[in-house]
């Protein structure tokens, strides 16, 4: 959803479902206004439909900026189903939901009216195209449910059986991380090896320069080259060391996590608090079809841990 009025962006669209023009303000609007035109559960829809500030009124204050009170919005898409119900999608992408703005204008879409539904677009197809990802969505409404029994899930196994998931997620990490460990070891390996060197380079070009070997134009050109690399590979140091000793820290990680998410085995209600705390982001897989049913795939990547269902999987396995 945006702000109303017209922008310098505005794309104009003929739509065969509108018997018309529509105007639609970026690409990613245009191709899921194109996505829409071939789906034979959408009547028709609107571009840009305004939100009606008379229900402002139905929209908590708590952590949104007044400012947002005295403006006009409007959602990206108002959906016109073919059974008569209506539904409004709003155009976001995942990596955004970390945005305090962005949670709060969403809150405006949810102005309280029934049937108004809003949905997240796929981030890689809104970042980089159809070369990415397919124009994929999911209700908002069902992402929170999803997501809200997997935070329950965990916590309650980390609750009740904290040792032997922990077991199992340090297993899993140490499997992911052996090889990215070797390959910082390596790295700071043969940087710190450099760096050694290259201070003999100019131990030795200095010596050369004082008994004459060396002339004093060429010890000035070696001695700058020298001491540029080994600046350079002298800074990288600290940052490969912190690398190596981060991939290091799979308990540390794994005990935080646990201790963190073990609070919400009865959370009711998600909100950015909660979502910041918890989850690093949400993988949301292209829906199928299995016979009458609508599947697709959700992942829910967690802060400090990873993917756990990997780790439970494993498990589940080896029983």
């Amino acid at each position: 959803m945006e702000r109303a009025g017209k922008k310098t962006r505005d794309i104009q669209f003929f739509s065969e479902k509108n018997g018309g023009m529509v105007c639609l303000h970026s690409p990613t609007a245009r191709d899921y206004a194109k996505y829409l035109e071939k789906q034979p559960w959408v009547e028709s829809y609107e571009a840009g439909a305004p939100l009606s500030e008379e229900l402002y009124c139905n929209i908590s204050p708590v952590g949104i900026r007044g400012l947002y009170f005295k403006t006009s919005w409007v959602s990206d898409f108002l959906l016109h189903f073919a059974d008569g119900r209506r539904g409004i999608r709003e155009l976001v992408r995942a990596d955004n939901l970390q945005k305090a703005s962005t949670v709060e204008r969403l809150e405006f879409s949810k102005d309280g009216r029934p049937g108004r539904y809003s949905s997240f677009i796929c981030g890689n197809y809104a970042r980089s195209g159809k070369s990415a990802c397919t124009i994929h969505t999911i209700y908002e409404d069902v992402l929170k449910e999803l997501v809200l029994a997997d935070i329950r899930e965990k916590a309650q196994y980390a609750e009740y059986d904290r040792e032997r998931l922990l077991a199992r997620i340090i297993r899993m990490k140490d499997k992911e991380q052996h090889s990215r460990v070797a390959s910082c070891e390596q790295e700071l390996k043969v940087t710190a090896a450099r760096v050694h060197e290259l201070e003999k380079l100019m131990q030795n070009l200095y010596e050369d320069k004082c008994t004459g070997v060396v002339p004093q134009t060429v010890f000035q050109t070696l001695m700058q080259k020298y001491e540029t690399e080994r600046a350079q590979k002298a800074a990288a140091l600290p940052e490969l060391e912190r690398r190596v000793q981060a991939q290091l820290e799979n308990r540390h990680d794994a005990d935080r996590w646990a201790g963190i998410i073990r609070r919400y085995t009865e959370i009711t209600e998600l909100d950015e608090t909660i979502l910041f705390e918890l989850v690093d982001r949400i993988e949301v897989g292209e829906a199928r079809r299995e016979g009458n049913l609508r599947i697709c795939d959700i992942k829910v990547f967690y802060r400090y841990v990873g993917n756990v269902d990997d780790a439970l999987v494993e498990e589940r396995q080896a029983v």
